[in-house]
């Protein structure tokens, strides 16, 4: 076997096992930073569009949302494009003034991802000035669905209430514009809610989102109401507890798949490596199986806000380096058999404890 991904397996049952020294663990995230390995080097054949299209000079595109429009027989992508970026070293610099700023597009793309047409998606409703302690405008980050015959999203909406806060919103793609805005406040009522990665049943169209991995938490969107309320809520794998949205979440193998992310910082504060794993649910939301840790196509930051599955292709979208925005298509079998089931805590105790007397002797 590769030894990166030799590697990469004895981090995951070291992350999986609770009796773990803290040291240890430590230590295992930083040895898959190092040792993290593209999709490619997994097997997988993997095919890369990037997307792109005149913008303003001081936006730079990225973390891109795919759809696909089974009614019209073509790909729906939303966009971001961003005045800011980030050093080499990790620190971020801006394009212009007016602090952190997201303007949002809508793509169309044929079935050979050509793009066919763009047009701006405006917020002007939700924008307020920011507080000088959190200077950011724009809805981010947003996640396309097909709800309830229309086109929605599901981004954070930054300052809400002319609060310095950032909260989940979901919104509606209509004539150019994001509207009828309803704002999800989850219990936990957090300061900083993001990531919330969206699921339209295929049969009763129902929305839930998942809030967390593990412990997994899923909540059920209630639209009479506009208010999100528990519905699943089950122990997770102990290696998916720094886990986080991600992808849209689709229907898959009778049960629900999604790509998420993990963020390993290293040399200070400032350099992150972002992870991604494949996360497979039973029907009832609890974590059934997931993959090794992989990037696309650069060790560092990439941000994935896009799942769709046309037949036997799967096609993710996702930005690199908050200033490319890419897409992967990608073999549904091949992902497959990346899938397998976590292992318990205490199985991954026991081959813990085995590799220590291995090292240590009697």
């Amino acid at each position: 076997m590769n030894p990166k991904l030799e590697a990469l397996r004895f981090c995951d049952l070291v992350l999986s096992a609770p009796d773990a020294p803290a040291e240890l663990e430590r230590q295992a995230r930083l040895a898959i930073a190092r040792n993290l390995s593209p999709l490619a080097d997994f097997g997988v054949p993997v095919e890369f569009h990037r997307i792109w299209f005149p913008a303003p000079a001081h936006l730079a595109l990225c973390n891109p949302s795919i759809a696909y429009d089974a009614t019209r027989r073509r790909f729906r992508v939303i966009v971001r494009a961003i005045n800011f970026g980030f050093t080499e070293s990790g620190e971020y610099f801006f394009r212009t003034s007016g602090g952190f700023q997201t303007v949002n597009y809508l793509a169309d793309l044929d079935m050979h991802l050509g793009l066919t047409r763009v047009q701006p998606l405006s917020d002007d409703h939700y924008r307020r000035p920011p507080p000088a302690s959190y200077p950011v405008t724009g809805i981010e980050d947003l996640r396309l669905i097909r709800f309830r015959d229309q086109w929605w999203a599901v981004g954070s909406n930054p300052n809400v209430d002319h609060r310095p806060t950032m909260q989940v919103v979901l919104v509606r793609i209509r004539n150019g514009q994001l509207t009828d805005r309803r704002v999800l406040t989850s219990s936990q009522n957090t300061r900083m809610e993001k990531n919330w990665m969206p699921a339209v049943h295929p049969n009763t169209g129902h929305l839930h989102l998942v809030y967390r991995c593990s412990p997994t938490t899923v909540l059920r969107y209630r639209h009479s109401r506009a208010t999100v309320r528990p519905a699943f809520v089950h122990d997770g794998p102990l290696l998916a507890r720094g886990l986080r949205g991600g992808s849209q979440v689709i229907p898959f193998d009778g049960g629900y798949l999604c790509l998420v992310h993990d963020v390993i910082v290293t040399d200070g504060e400032h350099r992150r490596t972002y992870l991604h794993r494949w996360l497979w649910f039973t029907p009832t939301w609890r974590i059934g199986k997931l993959s090794a840790p992989f990037f696309f196509r650069r060790h560092g930051v990439e941000f994935v806000a896009g799942l769709t599955q046309v037949g036997k292709t799967l096609l993710v979208s996702f930005g690199v380096d908050d200033a490319e925005a890419w897409l992967a298509r990608l073999p549904v079998n091949h992902v497959r058999a990346l899938l397998h089931e976590p292992v318990s805590s205490q199985v991954a105790n026991r081959r813990w404890r085995d590799l220590q007397q291995l090292h240590t002797g009697p």
